[in-house]
């Protein structure tokens, strides 16, 4: 016998049927301004060679984020892999999306704006959470926020770029390889 097949991953998170669920969605939108803030913060420049442009707002992938947010809370586990193994790869790839890069940080924390801070503590020039918000290889981002059962927030930022379907004549690249982060 081989280990339970996991199931579907569901993304239907509920829809705001409560205060604290309409607090979520505006929490969310608060940290995606945190996020472009620090993108467009002059001190990051040389970690970002000014290149870091806005990340654009993606309800799919917010909708990734939330599930997997509600699924640590609901399973009593931490980590970027749920139970069944399934990566932010494996979360984005089964909602669909094709993705050039893909990243993800995750927190439990009292607060947006601690979580963000904690983040943006980190090493500067190494891949972790801070190098995620800042890389100017992800455009897109979406953030699912839930309220864990002490009240502290669970987060879960995922990053993605689309892949670029190409044409049938493909030349050699440059060279430029993009790496999938996975920071814990």
């Amino acid at each position: 016998m081989g280990e339970p097949e996991a199931p579907p991953y569901s993304y239907n998170v509920p829809a705001p049927r409560n205060r604290m669920m309409y607090q979520t969605q505006q929490l969310e939108q608060q940290m995606l301004n945190l996020v472009n803030r620090e993108r467009a913060d002059p001190a990051n420049n040389p970690e970002t060679h000014g290149r870091a442009l806005p990340l654009r707002w993606n309800e799919t992938l917010a909708a990734v984020a939330r599930a997997h947010s509600l699924d640590m809370v609901r399973q009593g586990y931490f980590a970027h892999e749920d139970l069944y193994g399934r990566s932010v790869v494996g979360r984005i790839e089964a909602a669909g999306l094709e993705w050039q890069a893909a990243g993800e940080n995750i927190a439990i924390n009292s607060g947006i704006v601690r979580a963000e801070a904690a983040f943006m503590d980190e090493q500067r020039f190494v891949k972790n959470h801070r190098s995620n918000i800042l890389s100017p290889d992800f455009t897109e981002i979406g953030i699912g926020i839930v309220y864990g059962p002490n009240g502290s927030v669970y987060i879960t930022q995922d990053f993605y770029t689309r892949r670029a379907h190409r044409p049938a004549r493909v030349e050699k690249s440059s060279g430029n390889s993009l790496a999938l982060p996975q920071n814990y």
